[in-house]
C-alpha cells in the first residue's frame, strides 16, 4: 500500500526545474533592464509637469524652454533625452511641449530592449 502512493507521487524533473529557473532568470534580467528606463520617464514627466509651476513659462520664448528643460534634465542625469527630440511650439496663449524619444538598451548578446516614449504637455496662459 505504501509503494503504491510512493510511486502515484509525482513532481517537476531536473530539466523541468531548469526551465523554471531559467524562466525567473529572464524574467529578473527584463525587469532589471527594463526598470530604470521607466524610472527615467517618469522623471521626464515629472520635469514636464514642474513647468506649470514656472511663473515665468509664459513670457520664456520657445529656445528659452528648450534650454530650461535641457538644463534641467541634464541636472536630473537624464540621458535618454536630448534637445533634438523636442518640439516646441509656442504663441501668445499657448505653450505645446512634445517629446518623443526611443532607449534601447542590450539585453543578452544580440538581443535589444527597445522602448518608444512619446509625451506631451500644453499649458494655456492667461
Amino acid at each position: 500500500m505504501i509503494l503504491q502512493t510512493f510511486y502515484k507521487q509525482r513532481g517537476l524533473s531536473f530539466g523541468g526545474w531548469l526551465l523554471v529557473i531559467a524562466l525567473i532568470i529572464f524574467f529578473a534580467l527584463l525587469a532589471i533592464r527594463i526598470g530604470p528606463i521607466y524610472m527615467e520617464n517618469a522623471t521626464v514627466k515629472s520635469m514636464m509637469r514642474s513647468l506649470k509651476d514656472d511663473p515665468d513659462i509664459a513670457k520664456a520664448s520657445a529656445a528659452d524652454v528648450k534650454k530650461l528643460l535641457s538644463r534641467r534634465f541634464e541636472v536630473n542625469r537624464v540621458n535618454s533625452v536630448g534637445p533634438e527630440d523636442f518640439q516646441i511650439k509656442k504663441d501668445a496663449s499657448t505653450l505645446s511641449i512634445a517629446i518623443t524619444y526611443e532607449v534601447r538598451k542590450p539585453m543578452i548578446g544580440n538581443l535589444d530592449i527597445i522602448v518608444s516614449f512619446n509625451e506631451g504637455l500644453e499649458l494655456q496662459f492667461r
